[in-house]
């Protein structure tokens, strides 16, 4: 089981090599020899939306400006967002190509070596 973040900032500049997507976890995991049980998007077009409107927040608190009025508007956006998101789990075209991660749940077949263990 693991989690991945989509929608960050880079991070150990110059070490952050990419941003992956689902297609990308799944061959990736076949070639491992995991079998992928899940790979689910964690957040949609209004996580992301969200998260930004948070990144901003943080941006101006760091210059200085007082947040209180801000942290009561990203906490609303963000709980908007889940509910708004919740209703976007098919959804095409640019409301559903967004995502602000993924959960995936992967599953390896024991090798002949250990099952003989």
């Amino acid at each position: 089981m693991l989690t991945a973040p989509f929608m960050f900032h880079i991070h150990g500049d110059p070490d952050d090599y990419g941003r992956y997507t689902d297609s990308y976890y799944i061959r990736v995991l076949k070639a491992l020899g995991f079998r992928p049980v899940i790979v689910e998007r964690q957040g949609r077009f209004f996580g992301v939306a969200a998260g930004l409107v948070k990144i901003f927040q943080n941006w101006l608190a760091g210059r200085g400006y007082r947040m209180a009025r801000w942290r009561a508007l990203t906490g609303l956006v963000q709980r908007l967002g889940f509910v708004l998101d919740a209703r976007l789990s098919g959804a095409a075209g640019v409301l559903g190509n967004h995502t602000t991660g993924f959960g995936i749940v992967a599953v390896k077949s024991r090798c002949a070596s250990e099952s003989a263990q």
